[in-house]
């Protein structure tokens, strides 16, 4: 349950304005002081549409009455409110009440969502190179999110800390596949093969790169363990496989291992099969293109 009295003095006494565009609305939140302005812009993706905050800007009062910010200015004109906003070039916006302060904030709400979520994705794969979450998740991890429209002050708090734990998910999963991967890739020659096995088992295939990177390593400095894994570890021999099939050293670093006849034949067949479809892939594409380059010729 969300507490009011965690929430600013201001969410009592301000007014909410918009200005009229339904693309990029902005909303301004006016007390008798001071002011916030939040830009929102509205975006489109793979599937999937949302709002984006822009960074929001905070106005005082000035002694005519207008409230000026960084790059915004609230003045009164016969009447009524204007949003002056510098993004380039000042743009003039008439403000109006909000008449639907639910729908308002759950727009606001989507908007600090996304943006801050995008950042925080940002900020994970600049940190863990070896993995990537994407900032699309946000679109999913939106709709469970519950009270979308709650004040936007009060989802504020609450997003911040949701999007913190999400982040700390996150890290810890990827410091221990970082472990596991460092210890796999600079200890190889060094350890058993039991141990390897062991440590292989809880690198996940859906890991990608900290799996695809072990495996390489494993591959061009002990060869055999390639086929090895692939017998004891049925459920990711297909990704196993994958690395070999993909990665020409890979390949090449295994293709001449002694032993493990049953495994290595499926390898070699999946392999000759993924080959082949991308060769007859390229073929489409390559005849596609020309019968469509004739008939262009032709209509000249």
């Amino acid at each position: 349950m969300l507490i009011l009295a965690h929430c600013p003095a201001i969410l009592g006494q301000a007014r909410l304005l918009q200005t009229d565009s339904q693309w990029h609305p902005y909303y301004v939140e006016l007390n008798e002081q001071e002011g916030v302005v939040y830009p929102v812009t509205t975006f489109y993706d793979k599937g999937a549409s949302g709002y984006y905050m822009q960074k929001k800007d905070t106005l005082q009062k000035q002694p005519d009455n207008s409230y000026a910010g960084r790059n915004s200015k609230i003045v009164r004109e016969e009447g009524k409110l204007y949003l002056l906003y510098k993004s380039g070039k000042t743009k003039k916006y008439l403000l109006n009440t909000v008449t639907d302060t639910l729908l308002a904030n759950e727009k606001m709400n989507n908007a600090y969502y996304q943006r801050y979520y995008a950042a925080m994705s940002t900020e994970v794969n600049e940190t863990y190179p070896l993995g990537h979450h994407s900032f699309r998740n946000a679109f999913y991890t939106w709709t469970v999110v519950p009270e979308k429209q709650m004040n936007h002050r009060q989802f504020e708090l609450w997003a911040d800390k949701r999007i913190k734990e999400v982040k700390d998910s996150i890290s810890a999963s990827h410091d221990q596949h970082t472990r596991l991967t460092n210890y796999i890739t600079q200890n190889i020659r060094s350890i058993t093969y039991a141990t390897l096995k062991d440590s292989m088992a809880q690198l996940s295939t859906a890991d990608g790169i900290y799996f695809v990177t072990t495996i390489d390593t494993i591959a061009m400095k002990q060869p055999e363990y390639f086929f090895r894994l692939a017998e004891d570890l049925p459920n990711t021999r297909s990704a196993i496989f994958s690395t070999g099939i993909y990665s020409r050293r890979v390949y090449a670093a295994v293709k001449d291992v002694k032993g493990h006849d049953e495994v290595k034949k499926e390898f070699l067949k999946e392999r000759k099969y993924n080959r082949r479809m991308t060769f007859t892939a390229l073929g489409i594409v390559t005849f596609t293109a020309g019968l469509i380059t004739w008939a262009l010729i032709a209509l000249t």
